[in-house]
């Protein structure tokens, strides 16, 4: 074979290779090398400006994706307007809770105080908490009624008083109060003590948490007849224990500057679980940690542990809110001012 011959057939070869990269390069083109793990025609993916089964349209998503582990799922906590990924079917993993503006007064961490107005309304469930009672604990009167989400919690911490402390002496006193009760409650408290003074220990009609049917007032027995309830000796129990049952003291002493209340041993305001705990814990008037958390946002929330379990929690404007389907719970409440509190625990 001559030098011409083997040159031809190098030429050939390099041809041959140049030819075969080339087509390589040309059809990875057609591929998507961003498809998801399963691509299969019973899976639904959903990209941004799609409308998905349910007929929501998320066209708001933008195109920073999530970072996703094997499963092609993201790996971290997200929302569409926050950390959005192009394969999820949003249908799955949320669905949306629609709000009315009437339902910014309605919930178990609405905000009422002077500032803050509050209108009862017959959408509240009261029930008789002499219905309720047990050997554990009082009723000064049969008529008392509360919001019937705190009935069990209240007679659960009624009955570990009792069994912790061995005391059965504390006696509910007062509960709901309609605009007219409180107008009488106030009016008498100025015959006796001046209105500087009466307001200082009791709300205007309207700015009064017992409207709510989420504020109880306790009474302590002693040798037989009921007296002032102080938060000492045993009762002091409820100011260690109140949060385990979803209750906090509403107006510590040490926050009457910012609720603009006089100290009120004796009234405790239901706020449910986990926020007992964590106003409790960090020693929080309730105004306090309702301007807190409303510094968290769906994209920035608010993480903490309670009982081995991780809550999520921010503030938001929107009517429409994402609830995720793999929480182990959800919960939505309005603030009486300008929004709500997103709870999940995951």
């Amino acid at each position: 074979m001559n030098l011409n011959s083997k040159l031809l057939k190098v030429l050939i070869l390099i041809s041959f290779l140049f030819v075969t990269i080339s087509m390589i390069v040309i059809l990875s083109g057609f591929f998507d090398v961003s498809t998801p793990p399963d691509s299969s025609e019973d899976s639904h993916y959903y990209l941004p400006g799609f409308e998905n089964d349910s007929g929501h349209s998320f066209d708001n998503i933008s195109s920073e994706y999530g970072s996703a582990d094997a499963s092609g799922l993201p790996n971290e906590t997200y929302s569409p307007e926050c950390q959005p990924y192009p394969y999820i079917d949003v249908t799955f993993e949320y669905t949306i809770r629609s709000m009315s503006q009437a339902d910014i007064s309605r919930g178990s961490l609405i905000l009422i105080n002077h500032n803050n107005r509050f209108e009862p309304d017959d959408t509240i469930d009261l029930v008789y908490i002499s219905d309720k009672r047990t050997s554990s604990f009082r009723v000064s009167r049969d008529n008392i009624r509360l919001s019937e989400i705190i009935i069990d919690s209240l007679v659960s911490m009624m009955e570990a008083f009792y069994t912790e402390t061995g005391s059965n002496s504390v006696s509910v006193i007062s509960g709901f109060r309609c605009l007219e009760r409180q107008q009488e409650v106030l009016s008498d408290h100025i015959r006796r003590l001046g209105a500087a003074e009466a307001r200082r220990w009791v709300s205007d009609p309207g700015h009064s948490e017992h409207h709510s049917g989420f504020a109880v007032d306790f009474g302590f027995y002693q040798n037989g007849v009921l007296s002032t309830f102080l938060g000492t000796g045993v009762t002091s129990w409820f100011n260690q224990h109140a949060y385990r049952f979803g209750f906090i003291l509403r107006y510590p002493e040490s926050k009457t500057s910012i609720t603009q209340v006089a100290h009120e041993p004796w009234h405790f305001r239901y706020v449910g679980l986990p926020h007992a705990y964590f106003i409790s814990h960090n020693g929080w008037a309730l105004e306090e940690y309702i301007d807190f958390i409303k510094s968290h946002t769906r994209c920035e929330p608010f993480f903490e542990t309670f009982r081995d379990f991780t809550y999520e929690i921010y503030f938001t404007q929107d009517l429409n809110i994402f609830a995720p389907y793999d929480s182990q719970f959800f919960d939505v409440s309005g603030t009486n001012t300008d929004g709500f509190i997103v709870t999940i625990r995951r």
